[in-house]
């Protein structure tokens, strides 16, 4: 096996905060949509490609890094905005899968330039999902084995997950990722809430009429 296979894939993600109905519609849909749900409970939005380290050894030092540009952008700015899905995308071939696409405010813009700027300076390896989508981050809410499957999928998300919807981010996250898992590594950054939960359904209430 060649040392490049050998590398273990990290990549950074936000979660979110657990208490609001659209996130437990979500999770709700996860359940019975998503068939590796149990190896990754934790919703969570990559908001980078996974990347490998040009060497293991680095890894206090990459983290390090991460953590540093995070603060630059968020520390004394830690209310962060809910984040806005207004729409679904699909991907179809041999895996097909289901996604949440996301409004990034500019802070989150603003932080991904910072860290592909930085982790290129390290010699990170980046698992590219092509060159125009480098940026593009979005949400897996769905795992399909055919495209019959992913059709009754996505009929099903425009019913129950009720587009647009928004997400309370909690923190920004090392993932490390396997075939089979997805092992959070550490909390780099926790985000405080911008609203109060009644306000948020307030706000809610009166985007959606």
């Amino acid at each position: 096996m060649s040392e490049t296979k050998d590398r273990i894939l990290f990549y950074i993600g936000l979660t979110f905060q657990q208490n609001h109905l659209q996130f437990k519609n979500i999770d709700s849909f996860r359940k019975r949509f998503d068939n590796r749900y149990s190896d990754s409970k934790t919703l969570n939005m990559s908001i980078l490609p996974p990347f490998q380290l040009a060497m293991r050894q680095g890894e206090n030092q990459v983290i390090d890094l991460i953590i540093d540009e995070v603060e630059n952008q968020f520390l004394g700015h830690d209310n962060i905005h809910p984040i806005n899905f207004n729409f679904l995308d699909f991907k179809v071939g041999k895996k097909c899968g289901l996604y949440l696409v996301p409004e990034l405010s500019i802070n989150l813009l603003h932080l991904q330039e910072a860290l592909i700027e930085a982790l290129n300076s390290h010699s990170v390896i980046f698992k590219q999902r092509n060159k125009k989508d480098q940026k593009n981050a979005f949400l897996p809410i769905g795992r399909f084995r055919t495209e019959n499957e992913l059709s009754f999928g996505i009929d099903i998300a425009k019913t129950q997950l009720r587009l647009p919807l928004s997400l309370q981010p909690k923190h920004l996250c090392l993932f490390e990722q396997t075939n089979s898992d997805q092992v959070m590594r550490k909390k780099i950054f926790s985000f405080g809430n911008i609203y109060s939960d009644y306000t948020q359904s307030l706000l809610w209430e009166n985007h959606l009429n």
